[in-house]
């Protein structure tokens, strides 16, 4: 694999090709068949999902036991990133609707190329920054002002002291 897969993915596109051959080396695929849980929602998030082939549905659980479907996403696009760069819980079953083959990035390979590439935080929080009011404005149909701060501390660290 080449840093030309991560070319058309928005969290990637502006990373140097240094920088997406890394991160290529530390991807692991796995497949998924139709109807299979990929993510649950409340887990752990500890990784980001690239879509290499397939087709995947977002729905989420809602305290009445109800659901619904968000969105779909196909080949090109991911998920996790929030869970990921944030440790917040998963917020959404992902489903594969067709035979779905992922690209899987671990939170600890995350640390690796933060520390390896650590302009790449700023780039991270800009695009998660932008996921995130995407998001909101699903919600909200007022015309609030959101704002998104975003930090990110390697697995391990401990939260910075006030000063």
């Amino acid at each position: 694999m080449t840093g030309d897969l991560l070319q058309p993915i928005p969290l990637f596109e502006s990373l140097s090709k240094d920088a997406k051959n890394y991160i290529i080396n530390r991807l692991r695929m796995e497949m998924f068949s139709p109807g299979e849980l990929i993510v649950r929602q409340g887990d752990t998030g500890d990784s980001l999902y690239i879509i290499a082939s397939g087709l995947v549905k977002v729905t989420k659980r809602e305290k009445d036991s109800t659901s619904h479907e968000l969105a779909r996403f196909q080949t090109g696009d991911y998920f996790g990133e929030m869970s990921l760069l944030g440790g917040q819980p998963r917020s959404a079953d992902i489903t594969a609707i067709t035979d779905t083959i992922t690209l899987k990035l671990l939170k600890q390979d995350m640390d690796a190329i933060l520390q390896e590439y650590p302009s790449i935080a700023v780039h991270f929080s800009k695009v998660l920054s932008k996921r995130l009011r995407d998001v909101s404005q699903m919600n909200f149909t007022s015309t609030q002002a959101i704002s998104v701060i975003s930090l990110y501390l390697p697995s391990g660290s401990s939260s910075p002291e006030r000063q």
